[in-house]
């Protein structure tokens, strides 16, 4: 609601004139669209830990200490603590069904951390080393944007822009001027991840390509908004 708002207050800008209060009201629906590939400035690696014991409590207590691995690694590559973001901790029973009785035979405590990166060499870098803790999984990357919300605004501007010069467009075509915005609408934006990652002989896939970790591996992020734009119509 706040960017509507934000757009709305933004498409008052491009017109000045509007009609006396008495005038029958005309208006004019367009629509803009602007699309835009841009290069992700932030790599989220997801990850996954787990332990298993025949006592709860140590289950817990290896996971603690093997996480330490993780964070050990992240100094090494000169990350900041701050970029990894542990998740909550959870303890299962593993159990055997055996003559349609089931019986425990340890716990499983597990732990998903996202180590967020915002340089493509030190994402690999990191995957690379990541592959030889023990006890990780590295699951996927995520692509994505330090300011996403900046970077949809920007967008969205730029969709508004096109809107409005295609209702000057037909308001000039019968001798007309468009005057103040009266509704303004947004269709979502749409923001692909890497479907899936998987680690082997130092590759990974990615879109389904395999991509070498000795390479500076990347991948694009398609951004695309369209703005439905209702103005008056002044003759």
């Amino acid at each position: 609601m706040k960017k509507l708002s934000a757009l709305l207050a933004l498409a008052f800008l491009f017109v000045g004139c509007s009609q006396s209060e008495n005038a029958p009201i005309r208006s004019i629906k367009v629509s803009g669209t602007y699309k835009e590939t841009i290069t992700p400035d932030l790599f989220k690696c997801h990850l996954s830990l787990s332990q298993k014991h025949s006592s709860k409590d140590s289950a817990t207590f290896l996971l603690e200490t093997k996480r330490e691995n993780l964070y050990a690694l992240v100094k090494k590559l000169d990350l900041p603590d701050s970029s990894i973001k542990p998740q909550s901790i959870s303890v299962r029973k593993q159990q055997k069904w055996e003559n349609a009785v089931s019986q425990d035979i340890c716990f499983i405590a597990e732990q998903s951390f996202i180590v967020s990166i915002a340089e493509k060499q030190k994402t690999t870098d990191f995957v690379k080393a990541s592959t030889l803790l023990n006890d990780f999984e590295l699951r996927y990357i995520e692509p994505t944007l330090s300011s996403p919300e900046n970077t949809k605004n920007e967008i969205s501007a730029k969709a508004l822009a096109l809107a409005m010069k295609k209702a000057e467009s037909l308001a000039q075509s019968v001798n007309a001027k468009i005057g103040k915005p009266i509704h303004i609408s947004e269709e979502n934006f749409q923001e692909p991840r890497f479907h899936s990652l998987s680690v082997a002989k130092n590759n990974v896939t990615a879109y389904g390509r395999e991509q070498n970790l000795g390479e500076d591996f990347s991948a694009s992020i398609e951004m695309e908004s369209t703005i439905f734009l209702t103005v008056e119509l002044n003759f």
